[in-house]
């Protein structure tokens, strides 16, 4: 795949990392680690991150075009739509940073949710941007490790990175999930 990526141009890598934030299957782990191993750390991170914003900047303001037509209220129905505008609405900049910079967040579902909202435009641009740069950069440095996989420290180094990001993105969800805070409320009211 990366020999296929690097004869190719650098917009294959730009374009990949674009798709996955349209079609959530696509891994983007997989995704920058080969344009890292195509293009390099500097190059790879460059052109995965700009695939990624835009990607995610593309689903928010598509989102944010159709969110007021009656038909999307129709085909997600108003509780979706309530939960997704409640999952953003109360989350501050930094929440919604940590949450897009974790690799393992479904950033198609966050993207979506933004856009449904009202939330700012500049607002997340200016959150999303930063945040899809860190992301990147750890996937980044997950690449590279797997390419230098000959030395055990760097595969474990990378390794490591990732169980950390997983957990840490499992706890940041279970913290901000709104369906969480409705059980916890029906229990302490129950109790």
């Amino acid at each position: 795949m990366t020999e296929w990526i690097h004869q190719l141009t650098p917009w294959v890598g730009v374009g990949l990392a674009a798709l996955e934030s349209l079609f959530p299957p696509i891994p983007l782990t997989a995704v920058v680690a080969a344009n890292v191993a195509a293009f390099g750390p500097v190059f790879g991170f460059l052109y995965s991150w700009i695939g990624s914003a835009f990607g995610s900047a593309l689903v928010f303001f598509v989102i944010r075009a159709i969110a007021t037509l009656p038909a999307l209220r129709n085909l997600l129905g108003r509780d979706k739509l309530r939960k997704a505008r409640g999952f953003v609405g109360r989350m501050k900049p930094a929440a919604l940073f940590l949450l897009i910079m974790l690799p393992f967040t479904p950033s198609s579902f966050v993207n979506f949710a933004c856009g449904v909202s009202h939330y700012g435009r500049r607002r997340y641009l200016l959150v999303m941007l930063p945040a899809k740069a860190v992301m990147i950069a750890s996937l980044s440095l997950l690449g590279e490790s797997l390419q230098r996989a000959a030395n055990p420290f760097w595969l474990l180094g990378g390794a490591a990175l990732l169980l950390l990001l997983y957990l840490v993105s499992k706890w940041v969800s279970k913290r901000h999930d709104p369906d969480g805070e409705k059980k916890s409320e029906k229990v302490l009211k129950n109790a």
